[in-house]
């Protein structure tokens, strides 16, 4: 049996292991490797990979978190961006994004029908119709 480690040693094991899960190594991988060099038993390994899987899932989760906020002040400034170039149709396509992202159309029992939101769209778009003072603007608003 191997002899305690110091909190430095294992916090290092951790990382080793949490960077081996990162490419992709099996559990028995990593008790063979643990077993090798570290002279870790199985059950020692397990404890390890156990901790580094909660670092990666804690990682994961405020990767999320972060992008999941970029998504939506990036949405939040192009539909800004469109509102202030008076493109309609871009400012609800973004408005239309944000609200997926945010799940907006989702209830919590039942999702929403995304072709009621395509036809709620497109009815949108044909009551627009005509309201461009000339054809550039439409043409142009539809390129974005």
């Amino acid at each position: 049996m191997a002899a305690k480690s110091n909190k430095a040693t294992m916090q290092e094991r951790i990382d080793h292991i949490y960077e081996m899960l990162v490419d992709g190594y099996s559990t028995r991988e990593i008790v063979r490797y643990s077993s090798e060099n570290w002279n870790l038993s199985r059950r020692q390994t397990e404890k390890l990979i156990a901790r580094a899987s909660d670092l990666l899932k804690e990682e994961s989760q405020e990767l999320r978190t972060v992008q999941l906020g970029k998504g939506i002040r990036r949405l939040e400034k192009q539909y800004r961006k469109a509102d202030k170039s008076d493109s309609t149709r871009a400012a609800i396509a973004a408005q239309a994004e944000l609200n997926k992202l945010l799940k907006l159309y989702e209830s919590p029992s039942e999702p929403e029908d995304e072709s009621s939101i395509d036809s709620i769209i497109e009815s949108i778009d044909s009551n627009m119709e005509g309201t461009w003072d000339n054809d550039d603007e439409a043409e142009q608003c539809e390129e974005e």
